[in-house]
């Protein structure tokens, strides 16, 4: 209510006040209904011993309020009120011990902030407003604000969302690092983030569990998993479907021109065992020039679809 009134409209200092956190929580809560908040923060380096002294000397009369200090603001008679002539007591929160664990918490908490500016690079706008930050730097932000307790469990959603790619490698590299000794949980729609974030991934649709395993395991339900595509040069194709058309193993997905020189195989192999290599050595030994050669690993959004889609029982049966 103080901070409302006519002589704090341009700006007031607040001395003593928050020491605590849950009283620093309440204070930013009740700014922003203000729609106001703190600008500045002084930070006084006093030698901790200093402080104590300072605190432990606290003296305070609980009839009247009045407050005093055994060393700079003594009473006339000692331990007693010089307006009311009550005792005074020294509160529990101006205790000597009750002082150096606030202290040893505070100091731990500095710590804590000094790791997360480290471990998430946070040096270069460490006295930036959040507000002028770029969208990297505010995730970042709200990843140390998660990771600053070092909580067993993180969870994550959509942790690279509107980044661009320089971003989206920052938070990826940032993830891997903490991952070691955290378990980790993404809610994702971006399904680029399962392959490289996840050792384990979870479909669900319309609140059931459909999918439970690892991507390598959800990418092998894609019907291009274990695709081979080939490119050979123009003059070798007939040479090559000749070839292709005689290997029982493989069934033959697609087959057009590839640029001005080039001729495109698209194979798939008709088990699941890889027969990449027999592809290769089969080439080799017609003597057949590979200008390009991959396999695909599969498409999880194909999977994901497949599964989630109006047409997914029909899809399921089909697998």
């Amino acid at each position: 209510d103080r901070v409302a009134k006519d002589d704090c409209k341009n700006g007031y200092v607040l001395d003593g006040f928050p020491r605590t956190i849950p009283q620093a929580e309440v204070l930013e809560e009740a700014l922003t209904k203000l729609g106001d908040r703190i600008d500045y923060a002084i930070n006084v380096e006093v030698p901790d011993e200093n402080i104590v002294n300072r605190m432990s000397g606290r003296r305070a009369c609980v009839s009247c309020g009045s407050t005093y200090h055994v060393v700079y603001a003594p009473t006339k008679v000692d331990g007693i009120c010089d307006r009311c002539g009550k005792e005074l007591i020294l509160r529990d929160d101006d205790k000597p011990e009750t002082v150096k664990n606030r202290l040893a918490r505070v100091i731990g908490h500095l710590h804590a902030v000094e790791r997360m500016i480290d471990a998430i690079s946070l040096g270069d706008v460490l006295y930036q407003p959040i507000d002028t930050l770029s969208k990297g730097y505010k995730r970042r932000v709200g990843l140390a604000q998660a990771l600053i307790h070092d909580p067993d469990v993180l969870i994550l959603d959509e942790p690279t969302e509107g980044l661009d790619p320089n971003q989206k490698r920052e938070i990826r590299a940032l993830i891997h690092r903490i991952k070691e000794s955290k378990a980790i949980v993404i809610s994702t729609h971006v399904l680029e983030e399962v392959e490289a974030l996840c050792s384990r991934a979870v479909i669900i649709d319309k609140g059931k569990i459909v999918l439970d395993d690892t991507p390598r395991a959800l990418l092998s339900l894609s019907s291009a998993h274990q695709t081979i595509y080939v490119v050979v040069p123009s003059f070798q194709q007939e040479k090559t479907a000749t070839l292709f058309s005689e290997m029982k193993q493989l069934a033959l997905a697609e087959d057009r021109p590839d640029g001005a020189d080039g001729h495109l195989f698209a194979l798939r192999p008709n088990s699941s065992e890889s027969v990449a290599a027999d592809v290769v050595e089969a080439l080799r030994r017609q003597d057949i020039k590979i200008i390009d050669f991959s396999v695909e690993k599969g498409r999880l959004e194909e999977v994901f679809y497949a599964f989630t889609s109006p047409e997914k029982e029909t899809a399921g049966r089909n697998r």
